[in-house]
């Protein structure tokens, strides 16, 4: 979150999954997200009950709340915070629905967080009034040819892109960010 912070990194994700591997408790996350002022914070859900969603987004203070379960649209019209949405890339024809309720989609592949690819070329003619971020797969060595043929794309969800045996790996979050840069440049 630091390096985040300090490198202009738009947004710092905050899991609240419990079985995630990257789960962070919510001392830690206040923590975090208390320190960002040029990174945004966002939670990460999946399929929890909305009352605990809110609550964790108000105890924490998150800006948004990133939902990457089977949550519906009236479930996303709930939530205290701007919406998030994650679609798998096989639910592409969903958005047209939750456009009107979330503020930013992620698409991700057909599996996600199994830090798998897929056929990126697939997002070239999303139709939607909301910017989407690409998942499922990013890394450094593909970061920046995703961006240069997805000019619709407003940035990349990176996870296990960015880690080395489990952890964050400062070296791989550098080397997409100049992927990034140089894909706009």
């Amino acid at each position: 979150a630091r390096y985040c912070e300090e490198n202009s990194i738009p947004f710092a994700g905050l899991n609240f999954v419990s079985t995630s591997k990257r789960y962070v408790d919510e001392e830690t996350a206040t923590s975090i997200s208390t320190t960002l002022q040029n990174s945004v914070s966002v939670g990460i859900f999946q399929n929890q009950e909305v009352a605990e969603v809110n609550r964790i987004a108000i105890k924490v203070d998150l800006d948004f709340v990133q939902l990457s379960g089977s949550e519906s649209v009236e479930y996303c019209q709930q939530v205290v915070k701007p919406v998030i949405k994650t679609l798998k890339i096989t639910e592409l024809a969903l958005i047209k629905e939750y456009e009107k309720v979330v503020q930013m989609f992620i698409i991700d592949g057909a599996i996600p967080g199994s830090g798998k690819g897929y056929d990126y070329s697939l997002l070239k003619h999303i139709d939607s009034k909301r910017p989407f971020l690409v998942a499922g797969g990013v890394n450094r060595e593909n970061a920046g040819a995703i961006l240069s043929e997805l000019t619709g794309a407003a940035g990349l969800d990176v996870a296990s892109g960015i880690e080395t045996d489990g952890l964050v790996d400062i070296l791989k979050i550098e080397s997409i960010a100049q992927a990034v840069k140089e894909s706009n440049a």
